[in-house]
């Protein structure tokens, strides 16, 4: 395994299954990149393929979270990364519904 990435993301498919199906479809920007200076432009392009909602790991401190710490937001960065959704989302007439799970 390549060590600058964890996992992988796909994005071709999301329009075509958003046609064929009604279930929203989910991306964890978090676990497939492993890294945090990574995840804001996966979350965003994971947005601008059509997904429906993102997994994203916050910790106010993450190099000390007990794990996932290392692709963990800084509060402060996931502000402005669901800022900047919310304005392409509503910039493309889609409803963006930001619900926070702690």
């Amino acid at each position: 395994m390549r060590a600058d990435v964890t996992l992988t993301i796909t994005f071709t498919p999301i329009p075509v299954i958003n046609t064929l199906f009604h279930l929203p479809i989910v991306g964890d920007p978090s676990h497939a990149t492993g890294r945090r200076d990574k995840v804001m432009p996966l979350a965003r392009a994971v947005v601008a393929a059509g997904g429906d909602g993102l997994l994203i790991g916050v910790h106010h401190e993450p190099d000390k979270a007990v794990c996932d710490g290392p692709q963990s937001l800084y509060p402060e960065q996931f502000t402005r990364l669901i800022g900047r959704i919310a304005h392409y989302r509503a910039r493309g007439g889609a409803e963006f519904v930001i619900d926070l799970i702690s």
